[in-house]
C-alpha cells in the first residue's frame, strides 16, 4: 500500500521566476528548510534521464532521483528511492490569470519498507513538502 502527499501554495510571482529559483539545484539548501544538499551527478540539467542526488534534513537520507519529464516552467517530475522505497515527487507551476503561481508539490511513495516505517513516516515527510513550497514562497516573496 503507497502513501501520497501533496501540498499547495500561491506564490506573487510569474511562473517563470518559480521556475527560475526552483530550477537552481545549488541553492535549494538555502531556500527550501527540507534540503541540506543537492547537486546533479549526471547528464545536463533538468533533462530527461539526468540524476541528481539530494540529501535530506529531517529524515537523514541521500536520495538519487532521476528525471522523468520536465516542462519548464511548467511542470517536473523525479523518481527516485533508497531503503526499500520508491518515490516519484513532481511540482508543478500552473499560472493563474492575476499573474501568481499555483505551485502543487506532489510525493508518492511505493514499497514493502513503508510497512516497516508505518505512519512514522508521515509527519516527517508532510514537514518536508511544507518546507518546499514555504521556503519556495519565501525566497520569491521576500
Amino acid at each position: 500500500m503507497g502513501m501520497h502527499f501533496e501540498r499547495e501554495i500561491v506564490i506573487n510571482a510569474a511562473p517563470q521566476a518559480v521556475w527560475d529559483a526552483f530550477a537552481d539545484v545549488s541553492l535549494w539548501h538555502v531556500w527550501s528548510g527540507a534540503v541540506t544538499d543537492a547537486a546533479w551527478i549526471s547528464g545536463d540539467p533538468w533533462q530527461k534521464g539526468s540524476r541528481l542526488k539530494v540529501a535530506y534534513k529531517l529524515m537523514p537520507l541521500k536520495v538519487e532521483s532521476v528525471v522523468e519529464d520536465c516542462m519548464p516552467p511548467e511542470r517536473i517530475s523525479l523518481s527516485g528511492g533508497t531503503m526499500g522505497i520508491t518515490a516519484v515527487s513532481a511540482f508543478t507551476f500552473t499560472a493563474q490569470a492575476d499573474g501568481k503561481t499555483l505551485v502543487t508539490a506532489m510525493q508518492d511513495l511505493e514499497g514493502a519498507a513503508l510497512a516497516m516505517f508505518g505512519d512514522s513516516i508521515k509527519p516527517p515527510l508532510e514537514k518536508t513538502l511544507d518546507l518546499w513550497v514555504n521556503g519556495l514562497k519565501s525566497k520569491l516573496e521576500g
